[in-house]
């Protein structure tokens, strides 16, 4: 077992791909494989990936399976502790960003997933794990009870424990693509008793 599986989903993006790779080889602190899904990229993406050789494990579909079937697919080869979903054009903007993000998965038993600032410099913003979901005002009374203050994180950059993956039976396969998938299992994840984190000073370039 190693500490981290990292996912990446990947579809004509070989743009980014590379810069996304080369960031989590520079991690430092924890053991970890990298499962890069390839849904039938058309573009260079798929060439690009196998010349990190076996640095990284690739599994390419025929088809496009969008994010939470091919996140799903890469879970069943996973072999570590922690699942950290990355998408293929973000890129983690510091070497022990992994280990700091699974460290504190290993010290607080009740965080079920972390999230990341996803950002595009150091002095933007950038995305944060939301504090209130769509839809949250006609809901109140449910979400009300729910533990923690985050609702949901986002897809780009995520760590869960494996364990509290299979529980979840996965991500949704009926969502094809992230945002409104992401609510979904946050939502059944918090009802499970577990608390959804902001680690604010790891920044994920995107």
């Amino acid at each position: 077992m190693v500490d981290v599986s990292i996912i990446v989903v990947s579809y004509n993006s070989e743009a980014h791909i590379c810069a996304c790779i080369e960031s989590v080889l520079k991690q430092q602190g924890v053991t970890f494989e990298i499962i890069v899904v390839d849904n039938n990229s058309q573009d260079n993406t798929v060439a690009i990936i196998k010349s990190f050789d076996d640095h990284v494990q690739l599994i390419c579909s025929d088809i496009n399976h969008g994010f939470a079937k091919g996140c799903n697919i890469a879970a069943l080869r996973a072999r570590g502790r922690y699942l950290y979903f990355l998408n293929p054009d973000a890129r983690i903007a510091q070497n022990n960003a992994l280990q700091v993000m699974s460290q504190y998965m290993a010290d607080h038993s009740q965080c079920g997933f972390l999230g990341a600032r996803v950002a595009k410099n150091a002095q933007h913003r950038g995305i944060l794990p939301r504090k209130i979901s769509h839809g949250e005002q006609y809901l109140g009374p449910i979400f009300a009870d729910l533990p923690g203050s985050i609702v949901w994180v986002t897809g780009a950059s995520m760590i869960i424990s494996r364990p509290l993956f299979q529980q979840l039976n996965g991500f949704d396969e009926d969502f094809f693509c992230t945002k409104r998938m992401m609510i979904y299992v946050c939502v059944f994840a918090r009802l499970d008793i577990v608390v959804l984190v902001l680690v604010l000073n790891n920044l994920i370039w995107r």
